[in-house]
């Protein structure tokens, strides 16, 4: 059965062939409920491709500091779905956090569960602070206002390309930033430069 939000991923196959002359060595999407990200694995899942999701690490491990589901949850049934959630001892679902609206969320679509499980994807965490310094960042190098969402992955593959020079990196960019200058008119530009970066 063909994922809905597979369009997303079969076009950016299609676009690193025609454009970068391969596919990536890597893809990098946010997870909050995880249905972008879904979007652009589904078609890689085939491809020697290493697959990367980035939850929102918030602004700590324990719960009620992140959204960061695959990391620091457990099984138990939300929304009628049996998968990965943020729940306390008792199975009670937990607040979660993140500064990103869109990854604040307690649960996690079944389907990266299984991904996770099975060890094809593997998942990790960007903090608050490691999100907004990227945007910073992208916005500053690129000009581009990329969603807070976006932002965390955008900050796991700058720490990738870091240890991995060379490698191609496709990045799923799943929304504007402009939904989120309410949140970003709280936080104070950083100070530092980003020339070279």
């Amino acid at each position: 059965m063909r994922e809905l939000q597979a369009v997303i991923g079969e076009e950016a196959r299609q676009q690193m062939i025609d454009i970068a002359g391969g596919l990536p060595d890597v893809a990098f999407a946010c997870v909050g409920g995880g249905s972008n990200a879904i979007g652009l694995f589904y078609p890689l899942l085939g491809d020697d491709i290493e697959l990367i999701g980035v939850e929102a690490g918030g602004t700590g491990n324990g719960l009620g500091q992140n959204a960061a589901t695959l990391a620091t949850g457990t099984p138990g049934v939300l929304q009628g779905s049996y998968t990965i959630i943020l729940q306390d001892d008792d199975g009670q679902v937990q607040e979660t956090h993140s500064i990103s609206a869109g990854l604040d969320y307690s649960g996690v679509g079944p389907e990266h569960a299984l991904l996770q499980a099975t060890g094809r994807v593997k998942y990790i965490s960007a903090t608050d602070d490691e999100a907004l310094e990227a945007l910073e960042e992208l916005c500053a190098s690129e000009g581009i206002l990329t969603a807070l969402e976006t932002s965390h992955a955008f900050a796991a593959a700058k720490e990738y390309a870091k240890e991995h020079p060379g490698k191609r990196i496709l990045i799923g960019n799943s929304g504007r930033g402009d939904k989120d200058m309410p949140t970003l008119t709280k936080y104070p530009a950083r100070t530092r430069s980003h020339a070279g970066a």
